[in-house]
């Protein structure tokens, strides 16, 4: 519904609307509180990742090197520091307006996507067609030379009975 309003705040417009500023203004507050969370975790996880990719264990502080000694991927400043540019840059882009957030947000999802996409055309040469409509073979076969080892067991002690 919020789309249906002319506005670049759309939905706290109709909240407004349809329940009063109040309400309004509580909508958009706890927008602006959940896009600046949200930009608050990015980094810290994008540094994580980067971590985990060039090796180093982040859980026990760092990795340890053959003598024992553990060794960091950033020092606590170095990486407050990190997260902190990398915040301020994510809240300069929210401040500029929509406008930016949006192809913004399309070039992150492109850059994400970008991987998948990549493993998807080098991986479509190596599926084989003719494959996609053939069931397993032995789908059901558990054991034994035949699948009905026990069932050859059993009737063979009932006539012996």
């Amino acid at each position: 519904l919020g789309s249906a309003f002319n506005s670049p705040s759309g939905g706290v417009v109709w909240v407004e609307e349809a329940f009063g500023e109040g309400c309004g203004f509580l909508c958009g507050f706890m927008s602006w509180v959940s896009g600046a969370t949200d930009n608050a975790i990015y980094p810290v996880l994008f540094l994580e990742y980067v971590a985990s990719v060039l090796g180093y264990k982040q859980h026990n502080g760092g990795e340890e090197d053959e003598s024992g000694d553990v060794v960091e991927f950033l020092t606590k400043w170095q990486r407050f520091g990190f997260v902190s540019l990398i915040s301020i840059a994510l809240a300069f882009v929210n401040y500029r307006g929509l406008d930016i957030v949006g192809h913004t947000s399309l070039v992150v999802c492109i850059l994400s996507m970008s991987p998948f996409i990549i493993m998807t055309i080098i991986g479509a040469s190596k599926v084989v067609s003719s494959r996609w409509l053939q069931t397993p073979n032995n789908l059901f076969h558990v054991g034994g030379d035949d699948g009905n080892s026990e069932n050859n067991t059993s009737n063979s002690n009932q006539n012996n009975a």
